[in-house]
């Protein structure tokens, strides 16, 4: 073998992963050894499917186009079928909240995830009987006639009945007289909101 036989140098393509030799790959100066990421057989399929994915592309406008109303129609139909879902339902009340918060200054940062660790929280039941339903109502702890946040420290699952009876009240005036009181429960619920109650003062503070 001779010793002076320049070694076939050798690059590996960044999409199929293969050691090529150098002439499989295209020139490209910019990169530092003016070779292409990509050998010539991926560079191909890269286009190929470029390609294809503009005439798909294209044929979906000219589809839209042509069909205003009936996506317009359909779109109707499917937002009809998505409010009654349970989702649905959540985000039309989530919203509602958001839009008063907004509407008053407050903060309103309560999402879909938050909501569910609080229903996780207080095991499918209202914060405040322990009545188990699927349609817990979003409570806030601290009013936000008083200046509770829409967030997921000041929010509860209850039922209707506990929210009503609740309203603006103040929640250790209110619950320590309500004919469902629960100590263990309303531990919890300051756990979940972390609320301090000073009992010589009975006031709120928000840590």
């Amino acid at each position: 073998m001779n010793n002076n036989t320049e070694k076939i140098k050798m690059k590996v393509c960044s999409s199929c992963k293969q050691e090529k030799t150098l002439d499989e790959f295209g020139k490209r100066k910019t990169n530092k050894d003016g070779l292409d990421y990509l050998c010539k057989v991926c560079k191909r399929a890269e286009w190929q499917k470029n390609k294809d994915l503009e005439k798909h592309r294209e044929q979906q406008r000219i589809y839209r186009l042509n069909n205003q109303e009936k996506i317009k129609e359909y779109n109707k139909q499917y937002s009809k079928k998505y409010k009654k879902t349970e989702n649905g339902k959540l985000a039309r009340k989530m919203y509602k909240h958001n839009r008063r918060s907004r509407d008053k200054d407050l903060i309103y940062t309560l999402s879909k995830e938050y909501w569910e660790e609080s229903l996780n929280f207080f095991n499918n039941s209202c914060a405040y009987c322990g009545k188990k339903s699927n349609r817990l109502q979003h409570e806030h702890v601290v009013p936000s006639s008083k200046g509770g946040h829409y967030t997921k420290q000041n929010i509860v699952p209850a039922c209707k009945e506990c929210n009503l009876s609740k309203l603006d009240n103040d929640l250790f005036e209110w619950y320590v007289n309500y004919s469902k009181y629960d100590k263990k429960k309303l531990e919890k619920i300051l756990k979940w909101t972390n609320i301090k109650f000073e009992s010589q003062t009975q006031q709120l503070a928000l840590l």
